[in-house]
């Protein structure tokens, strides 16, 4: 793992060598094995990309710390691989770490997959830079911008191609490797920060218990209490806050009932939602929207929460 502010330097030294701010969109490549790290290792002993996207959504920070990556299926549209960031990509520099990001996992999917893959197209949340012709070009498929989150879209033909079928025992090995490295990572930083992120881009869902939480972490629930208790916290409190943050954007961006809203997040009712909101901020649910975002919806409210369209 390099640093980030590590990675801008070589990033700023590698444009200005080349003289070139397009020179880190890659065209896919093979890796040295020698150099290349225990999760592209781990990616590449999967039977199928199916199971390599498992491991990649799994232990993604592996490949950047900053970044969470989600797997999405639906049942008539394409696969989605968001990568998503901790903070917004607003500089060169930030693009450039991404489409290093970006053509590093296509290396991957081509070696795993060979030239049966089928990349639909790939989302950018940047306004096309004056090297934009560099992506399909390199990349080979069709490149659009301003998207809310970096993702791949791919076809659901290609989940289960796979060029070989590995020794389990390797696979294992590769994998005790991975969660090593995995598990250092994660007590070297906040644990706390890693769950409540985990809950809030829907990696864990609200109703996970210690155990669920220790198992994706590869921890015990001994040592996650430890960190817990560490970072003077507990899981409820964290679930709490998560629901509550959950909450805020859908009574912002959506039309739901108050009731709707608080079943969606595993809760009673709202009057449990309304105990959320009045602890936390003072006020309730209704009163947040009504407050804060109810001129924005074009709308007024029935008793019920919900808004209703008013006539101009």
């Amino acid at each position: 793992m390099i640093k980030a502010e590590d990675v801008d330097l070589l990033l700023d030294d590698l444009v200005a060598a080349h003289s070139e701010p397009g020179c880190c969109v890659l065209a896919p490549l093979r890796f040295d094995p020698y150099v290349s790290g225990p999760l592209h290792h781990l990616f590449l002993c999967s039977n199928t990309l199916r199971e390599g996207l498992f491991y990649l959504e799994k232990y993604a920070p592996l490949l950047s710390e900053q970044m969470t990556v989600t797997v999405t299926r639906s049942r008539m549209g394409p696969l989605r691989v968001k990568l998503e960031m901790k903070e917004a990509i607003n500089s060169d520099l930030d693009r450039w770490r991404m489409e290093l990001v970006i053509a590093t996992l296509l290396s991957w999917f081509r070696q795993l997959c060979g030239s049966r893959l089928s990349i639909i197209r790939i989302g950018l949340p940047w306004e096309a830079p004056e090297y934009a012709n560099l992506y399909e070009q390199q990349w080979q498929t069709e490149t659009r911008f301003n998207f809310d989150v970096c993702t791949l879209e791919l076809n659901q033909d290609s989940l289960d191609l796979g060029l070989h079928h590995t020794n389990p025992n390797i696979t294992q090995m590769m994998k005790r490797e991975v969660e090593l490295q995995h598990r250092k990572l994660v007590r070297a930083g906040s644990l706390s920060d890693h769950i409540s992120k985990a809950l809030s881009n829907g990696q864990l869902p609200l109703s996970s218990t210690q155990q669920t939480i220790a198992d994706h972490f590869n921890i015990s629930t001994r040592t996650l209490n430890r960190h817990l208790q560490r970072d003077d916290t507990s899981l409820k409190q964290l679930v709490t806050q998560a629901r509550l943050e959950q909450a805020k954007q859908q009574l912002m961006t959506t039309s739901a009932s108050i009731d709707d809203i608080a079943v969606r997040l595993g809760l009673s009712g709202r009057r449990a939602l309304d105990r959320i909101f009045q602890k936390s901020l003072g006020i309730s649910p209704a009163q947040f929207r009504s407050d804060t975002y109810r001129p924005s919806l074009g709308g007024q409210q029935d008793g019920n929460g919900s808004l209703k369209k008013t006539a101009n």
